[in-house]
């Protein structure tokens, strides 16, 4: 809670967007209208005092009368003023919190990012609106004024009367507080019980329309019912719970605030009849008591939403203090291509995922050639994927390094690192958009005709199904197949271009014919680059230079296709599981060599890279270092083993 409440106030008094400005201002007008509630009273009474005197109404009554007209207005106007004030203030900070949370979500660990719920993100941005709309409304706007008037009508009764009065009024105020601060605790137990039960219920009821063919199928309904009804069983429990809480807290409170204006009254009486006060003092103090009485429940329950607004803003809290992902050196340095394709080298590379006993690689070593093609084998969890994680800088590693041309990845900025790396991935995620703005999302500064391009390289503006004239993929692409998302993705890492590409199990939507197409596409765009393909796919297989084969985080079998055909060893057990699937013959599987004749990089590919670094680099003189034939040339001994020659970083001065 103190953190909650230290994070918001940092928020609040700050100069940015004069949100100090506004607070201070709401601060000033919630005393000035205690100050409006406390004199109102006092000259009204005054005025009575005169009248019942002077038996006439003189000119002093009617300018009291006037007095009280004015303050009883501004009582009315001073809260409509600080409401506007705090709608912008909270606005403000609600922005600032959002802003920091969004911001966040690029920042977390990839397998923290991963692990979270679906929805998750949509929660926390609900819960961070509704939680800030209440605090400082709430603080500002309820909380300050009440205090305000307490205090300077104790300070009032103090000195002006009997201080047994001041005495009273305090007294009703702390045990007022205190029951609700006691009563919190027991509430917040039972509104987290509330909370979890009730986003379980939620998750049950969603299960069950996914669930709603496969429980016909499995004659399960009235599994079903009976699940669900226990879950809104268990809800209904502690909503009663809480409520029942709550009600009992308002009891308490209801008893306290009567005794309170009871004994009150009763001293003001007393005082009358010993001939200490006046009638009409009485009549002020019992106004005073009234006043301050009646908004006492409101004070509580305004106390009870501020706690629980607080509670509700812990989560938001502990998602922005998640460590951030992997950082950058503090003077990272950026690549800069030159005629021929990055390196890539994993040097007894080790690593484990949070949480998790045994490592997804251990002592793992490859080395991917300039230009060379190089396929990842292995079932599900062998470390495949955790290769291709390393390699875009997602996770680091424990142990080892991890090298592009012979230049550790850890020292390279992570934006110019994946400016790099192109992936195509099994998952595509789209944004209910046209299919040309999800193809663009690859090189948001491409012109139309490389959007043209590629759409038509990858078949989505074929005559008879042309895709890129869509205005709507649906949510998440829900209006395409699945091979028809892949295209997408596929054409959008062609646009963005890159001197390495990752393909994750690429064409695993496609089917054979359209497979055949795609990785001839392929083939040609990352000829001249250095490409680590992961996949269970025969085709994808046949024309890579060399192949490894991982089980367990470990290299199990290494060598070109056709040494791993004649080892008969994991690999080969593995292809003859896939003929036995397609009922081929496994002797009729020859390796399909690559088109080789295209060594350096393009022209088009060496500037497209440059142009997106300098540019990213934001300023003249930032540091670079060279690759390729410019530079050191890396090279490969006859044992397959990465030399050591490490390139010059440069300064290029655009």
């Amino acid at each position: 809670m103190r953190k909650a409440f230290s994070e918001i106030a940092r928020r609040v008094f700050t100069w940015e967007n004069a949100n100090a400005v506004r607070a201070s201002a709401s601060v000033v007008i919630g005393m000035g209208n205690a100050a409006v509630n406390i004199c109102s009273p006092l000259i009204l009474v005054n005025c009575f005092g005169e009248l019942i005197q002077k038996k006439e109404i003189t000119t002093d009554i009617w300018l009291n009368i006037f007095y009280y007209s004015l303050a009883y207005s501004a009582g009315r106007i001073l809260p409509v003023i600080n409401k506007k004030i705090l709608g912008h203030l909270s606005a403000n900070v609600a922005s600032s919190v959002l802003k920091d949370v969004h911001a966040k979500c690029f920042e977390l660990p990839h397998d923290i990012k991963l692990s979270q719920p679906e929805g998750e993100y949509q929660q926390l941005v609900m819960r961070n609106y509704r939680s800030i709309e209440k605090i400082i409304p709430i603080a500002f706007g309820e909380i300050v004024p009440v205090l305000s008037e307490v205090i300077g009508v104790t300070i009032l009764l103090s000195v002006k009367f009997d201080y047994r009065v001041a005495l009273t009024v305090f007294t009703t105020l702390t045990l007022y507080v205190t029951s609700t601060l006691v009563g919190k605790v027991a509430l917040q137990n039972a509104e987290a019980s509330h909370a979890q039960l009730a986003m379980e219920a939620f998750n049950n009821l969603l299960g069950t329309l996914q669930r709603y063919e496969i429980a016909h199928q499995f004659n399960n309904i009235e599994h079903e019912k009976n699940r669900g009804n226990d879950y809104i069983r268990r809800y209904q429990a502690i909503h009663q719970r809480k409520h029942g809480i709550t009600s009992n807290i308002n009891l308490i409170q209801s008893i306290i605030s009567s005794a309170g204006f009871m004994a009150g009254n009763l001293l003001s009486i007393y005082a009358v009849s010993k001939s200490s006060i006046a009638v009409e003092e009485y009549l002020m103090i019992s106004f005073y008591l009234s006043q301050f009485i009646t908004p006492l429940t409101p004070f509580g329950a305004s106390i009870t939403q501020f706690n629980s607004a607080l509670y509700d803003f812990k989560p938001v809290i502990e998602f922005l203090s998640n460590p951030s992902s992997v950082q950058d050196i503090a003077q990272p340095v950026r690549y800069l291509p030159g005629n021929q394709p990055p390196s890539i080298t994993f040097n007894n590379v080790s690593f484990k995922y949070k949480g998790k006993e045994t490592y997804a690689l251990e002592n793992f070593s490859i080395r991917i050639r300039p230009g060379h093609k190089v396929a990842l084998v292995g079932g599900s969890g062998s470390g495949k994927t955790t290769v291709a994680n390393l390699l875009q800088r997602f996770n680091t590693p424990d142990q080892g390094e991890i090298l592009i041309d012979n230049h550790n990845i850890s020292d390279i900025a992570r934006e110019s690192l994946r400016i790099l790396i192109s992936v195509v991935s099994q998952q595509t995620l789209l944004d209910n958009q046209n299919i040309k703005e999800a193809i663009r999302y690859g090189d948001l500064s491409a012109s139309e005709d490389e959007i043209d391009l590629v759409s038509q390289l990858t078949g989505l503006a074929a005559d008879d199904n042309n895709l890129i004239a869509r205005e709507d993929g649906g949510e998440n692409g829900n209006k395409l197949s699945g091979g028809q998302k892949q295209r997408v993705s596929q054409a959008r890492t062609m646009l963005k271009g890159g001197l390495i590409f990752i393909l994750d199990e690429a064409t695993s939507a496609l089917d054979p014919a359209t497979e055949a197409d795609m990785l001839r596409v392929f083939d040609e765009i990352t000829a001249g680059c250095t490409t680590l393909v992961i996949t269970h796919r025969l085709n994808t297989i046949l024309n890579a230079d060399y192949i490894y084969y991982l089980s367990n985080g470990k290299i199990a079998e290494e060598g070109t296709f056709q040494n791993l055909m004649e080892n008969r060893g994991p690999f080969y057990r593995q292809m003859l599981h896939y003929c036995n699937d397609f009922s081929i013959s496994i002797d009729q599987i020859h390796q399909k060599p690559r088109n080789k004749e295209m060594t350096k990089l393009s022209e088009w590919q060496v500037r497209k890279a440059k142009e997106k670094l300098h540019k990213f680099s934001g300023h003249n003189g930032a540091a670079f270092y060279q690759s390729g034939a410019q530079a050191q040339t890396s090279i490969q001994n006859s044992n397959n083993e990465p030399t050591r020659n490490e390139h010059t970083p440069l300064l290029i001065n655009e």
